[in-house]
């Protein structure tokens, strides 16, 4: 199995910026900001608050041929929001060949962040 080196998506964002956190967002609350790849993400908050959903576009480095840009989605595997604000979510997808990509893959996902309690 080939590894694609996956530019981790580093999402470091703070929401509502200010050094103090806050508590989970209202439901439904959208937002935008920019990936560690300096690519856009919109991200909105579950109807229970306790969730965070988000799509951007990625680029994907191949050990074995040109980059690719794909989208990430993510509905139902995505980051919790914990009650003081602050949501992690990592994922490994181990994957078979794919319309771009001839052999099995590895993509790696990072994304971390934190709503904070000030408004600029």
């Amino acid at each position: 199995m080939k590894t694609l080196a996956v530019g981790t998506v580093a999402l470091l964002l703070t929401m509502l910026v200010g050094t103090a956190l806050a508590a989970r967002p209202p439901a439904g609350a959208r937002y935008a900001g920019t990936t560690g790849q300096a690519r856009a993400i919109t991200l909105r908050v579950t109807s229970d608050r306790r969730g965070l959903q988000m799509a951007f576009r990625q680029t994907l480095d191949c050990n074995r041929g040109p980059s690719k840009t794909a989208s990430a989605r993510f509905d139902r595997q995505r980051p919790t929001i914990k009650a003081d604000g602050t949501f992690s979510y990592a994922k490994t997808f181990e994957l078979g060949p794919t319309p771009g990509f001839a052999e099995p893959h590895t993509e790696r996902q990072r994304i971390t962040g934190a709503f904070s309690a000030d408004r600029r």
